[in-house]
């Protein structure tokens, strides 16, 4: 989670989001694995992958988050 490396006053907004759909994600339940690449004062950098119980990755994504002061 972004929020969690960002302090109080901080805020993220999406600034790329890349999805990649490696095969069709059959009825069932999936599991994610997910990080965070690198925090830094202004940009995020995360990944995460989706899988059906047991199986093969059916999707993953990477993403640039940009940091932002609220109020």
């Amino acid at each position: 989670n972004c929020m969690a490396v960002t302090a109080e006053d901080k805020a993220v907004a999406t600034a790329n989001l890349s999805v990649s759909y490696m095969k069709p994600a059959a009825p069932g339940v999936y599991f994610c694995d997910s990080m965070i690449e690198r925090a830094g004062r202004s940009l995020i950098f995360a990944r995460a992958t989706l899988y059906p119980v047991g199986g093969e990755p059916v999707a993953s994504a990477t993403a640039v988050m940009s940091v932002i002061t609220v109020g």
